[in-house]
C-alpha cells in the first residue's frame, strides 16, 4: 500500500495496483529524458497548447519506475488506458505534488489539486 507522506500514490488498473512515486533519481530521469527541468516539464502539462498524450505517457511512466523498474513506457501507456486517462494523470499529479515542499509544486499539480 502506498505511503503518501513519503510520495507514494496508489493507482488501481484491472486486477492490479500500481504506485507512483517521483523520487530524486525519478525527477532526475524525467529531466534527462525531457530534456528540461521536471518544473519546467510539469508546468508545461498546464499549458493546452504545449500539452500532449506521448508527454503524459512519460510523467505516469517515470513516476511507475522506482517500484515498478520492469515497466516499460508502452507498457505505462496500457496501464493508464486500463485505469482511464484521467485517473492515471490524477495520481501522477498527485505523486508529482507529493515530491516538493508545499507552496514549491509545479503550477500543473497545484492545478489539480485545487481541483479535487
Amino acid at each position: 500500500m502506498a505511503n503518501i507522506n513519503r510520495g507514494e500514490v496508489d493507482l488501481k488498473a484491472g486486477d492490479k495496483i500500481w504506485t507512483l512515486v517521483f523520487s530524486v533519481n525519478a525527477l532526475c530521469e524525467l529531466e534527462e529524458l525531457a530534456g528540461k527541468s521536471a518544473l519546467a516539464f510539469a508546468n508545461e502539462l498546464s499549458d493546452e497548447e504545449n500539452v500532449s498524450i506521448k508527454k503524459l505517457r512519460l510523467l505516469f511512466w517515470i513516476g511507475l519506475r522506482d517500484r515498478h523498474p520492469d515497466v516499460d513506457e508502452k507498457a505505462a501507456g496500457s496501464i493508464m488506458s486500463g485505469a482511464g486517462l484521467n485517473e492515471a494523470m490524477q495520481a501522477a499529479t498527485k505523486a508529482l505534488r507529493a515530491a516538493f515542499p508545499q507552496g514549491e509544486a509545479p503550477a500543473e499539480a497545484q492545478d489539480t489539486a485545487r481541483a479535487e
